[in-house]
């Protein structure tokens, strides 16, 4: 037995949505003049466009000849031509295609503001570049909404109490501690 499916409408006109999906890479494909069931052809512009990026740039061509001679071990060439780097996607930084995939990987409605941790593993299994872990953290550090949520959820810092006015010279000493700091050379990790 099937389940039972609830079909909406509404009165606007297709065209619009049409030329909208057309401009995404989604095409309506009808076989016949009456034909009851149609499908939707997705074709995936990123891939294009990684693909057309990876052929304007000399490294590129390197890699792949480095492939035939089979010195480039860590880098394959796919079957639509699309050079990987351990079976993920090599994304070049051009034409903003990685600022793309960190905002989609981010900021779209279906994946609700992930942290620099989660995007970050769920980027390295399908692209990868020179320092992508960097540029997750930075783009999420950089996220105003993450950033005011993320304040709701911080310890609240102690409060602050004026000090006496000392008599005398040296009478009252106060010392304010910042830890918690990257190591320097020297050794300190406060101030």
């Amino acid at each position: 037995m099937g389940s039972l499916a609830h079909i909406f409408t509404d009165k606007r006109p297709l065209i619009k949505e049409m030329h909208s999906l057309g401009d995404m890479g989604v095409h309506l494909e009808v076989p016949e003049a009456n034909a009851l069931v149609t499908h939707f052809r997705v074709m995936p512009i990123l891939m294009d466009r990684i693909k057309e990026a990876q052929s304007k740039y000399e490294f590129v061509a390197k890699a792949l000849e480095n492939l035939q001679g089979r010195k480039g071990k860590m880098f394959t060439k796919s079957t639509n031509g699309v050079l990987r780097y351990e079976a993920r996607l090599y994304v070049l930084a051009s034409d903003g295609l990685r600022r793309e995939i960190l905002k989609e990987a981010h900021m779209e409605a279906y994946v609700v503001h992930p942290g620099a941790t989660k995007m970050y593993q769920d980027l390295r299994e399908v692209y990868w570049w020179e320092k992508l872990k960097k540029d997750v953290i930075e783009f999420v550090s950089k996220c105003l909404a993450c950033q005011q949520v993320k304040a709701e959820h911080q310890r609240l810092a102690g409060l602050l109490q004026s000090l006496l006015v000392p008599e005398w010279k040296w009478d009252h000493i106060a010392m304010d501690f910042a830890t918690g700091l990257p190591r320097t050379s020297g050794g300190y990790d406060f101030i």
